[in-house]
């Protein structure tokens, strides 16, 4: 027992999250990364059988995730599925029975709404065939139903006592997994560097890390917590944010690009606002940024057409698969207004061809994919959520959730993003908001105001 206490206590340390970091980027540098799954998926399988806090899990996991980005062929490694399946059922069973002890489950509804929405979307339209068609069957499943049993299982993982500070922690591992994700990104400029001549560089990455658009959206999710280190520690943490932007943008992802510049924007108003003796620095950056902007635009907007690909070429514009799909998605409402054409639909195969029927946007897969019954839920939802993020304390730690949300709320306009297993981030983050408002901050109105009679 007293093995098992000592493992706890070093699992809920830093040097156990910064042990993770180079352990991984080890396995990155010396082109081992099957045996660094293989270590983290160990080490899963033991804290899922000897800790209830399933925030100490969350370090290898996303290690172990980003690794896997880079072991595609090796199907061996599918045999580690049958103890973390096996390891983490357990935990599961076990975190459902603590999530009974929680505070309060404000989330549930919206999480119950948006089920529902998932599931009948496409009924009356498409076939039995198509609805059960393995992949959509799944996302299907994931989106919907499953997201409740996930929500209580990080309830139930979020009871239990802690001697550290939860914020510094999650912040912490976010933070470590966005610099993580930029060496990777970089190292992959110093290993080939013809990808620094190349005519498209986001071509020329895609065919060497088919994840480097997996990679911006973390990126660019991760950015507000690297934020939190520099309001709530040392200002000289803001250099991390520019080796993790500048990263993203040499993915050569444009999604990355332009929500990553949305997201610090929002960020440096964030940081402003806490470290007010330090605002002035940050609207003098921003005005010399705007002016170097305004007065370089024509080499600014040079750079981006040959990195990116942009054009302002209204019919070249038009014929962009994102542009016919959200007019295609307001045609597919009109089949269905009420269900939509689910995601299981497979008469969009004349813009592309994919497994599921996405519309690389988040709006246009509710209003096309969900119809009214979408609209309404992920409406319900989003004022469940916007309640929240109102009601929650207004320090450092909250805001950096609120705007990592809003991070992914941004990015799901030009990608799958909350339709996506980015979803689940989604709802772990405001799992860590219930957590940290007091419950009588979420009641109705109405009852607010008896107990104050």
């Amino acid at each position: 027992m007293k093995l098992l206490d000592r493992i706890r206590s070093f699992a809920a340390t830093e040097a156990f999250m910064l042990l993770c970091f180079m352990v991984a980027y080890g396995c990155v540098v010396f082109e081992i990364p099957a045996v660094g799954i293989c270590l983290m998926a160990a080490v899963l399988c033991l804290l899922f059988v000897i800790s209830d806090d399933i925030l100490l899990t969350i370090t290898p996991l996303l290690f172990l995730c980003c690794l896997a980005f880079l072991c595609t062929e090796q199907l061996f490694l599918l045999w580690l599925l049958i103890p973390l399946i096996g390891t983490l059922f357990y935990r599961f069973v076990r975190n459902l029975r603590l999530s009974r002890q929680a505070k309060n489950l404000y989330s549930l509804p919206g999480l119950i709404a948006v089920a529902v929405a998932v599931t009948v979307a496409g009924l009356l339209v498409i076939t039995p065939e198509e609805y059960f068609r393995p992949i959509p069957f799944v996302t299907v499943l994931c989106l919907g139903v499953l997201m409740i049993p996930i929500y209580l299982f990080f309830k139930g993982g979020m009871v239990c006592p802690r001697s550290y500070n939860v914020a510094d922690r999650v912040s912490g591992i976010l933070y470590m997994l966005g610099v993580f994700l930029a060496f990777m990104i970089l190292r992959l400029f110093i290993v080939h560097p013809e990808l620094w001549d190349a005519e498209n560089v986001g071509f020329a990455l895609s065919s060497l890390a088919w994840w480097r658009n997996g990679a911006a959206t973390l990126t660019v999710m991760v950015l507000p917590f690297i934020f939190y280190y520099a309001v709530h520690h040392h200002p000289i943490h803001l250099f991390s944010v520019i080796l993790v932007y500048g990263a993203t943008v040499l993915s050569g992802s444009r999604g990355g690009l332009f929500c990553g510049a949305i997201e610090i924007f929002l960020c440096l108003i964030y940081f402003g606002y806490y470290q007010k003796k330090r605002s002035r620095i940050i609207w003098l950056v921003l005005a010399v940024c705007a002016v170097l902007v305004l007065v370089f635009h024509r080499q600014f907007w040079e750079t981006c057409q040959h990195l990116f690909r942009l054009t302002l070429d209204l019919d070249l514009l038009l014929k962009e698969d994102r542009v016919l799909f959200v007019i295609r998605s307001f045609e597919d409402f009109l089949k269905n207004p009420l269900f939509g054409v689910g995601f299981g639909y497979v008469g969009n195969y004349d813009i592309h061809v994919l497994n599921v029927n996405w519309y690389h946007s988040l709006l246009p897969q509710i209003i096309g994919g969900m119809g009214i019954v979408g609209i309404l839920a992920y409406a319900y939802q989003f004022i469940i959520r916007l309640r929240l993020m109102v009601a929650a304390p207004r320090n450092p730690y909250m805001g950096a959730l609120t705007l990592a949300y809003l991070g992914i709320l941004i990015y799901s306009q030009i990608d799958p993003g909350l339709v996506s297993p980015y979803a689940i981030v989604a709802t772990v983050f405001f799992v860590l908001m219930e957590e940290e408002s007091h419950p009588a901050l979420l009641l109705p109105l109405k009852k607010k105001k008896k107990e104050k009679g």
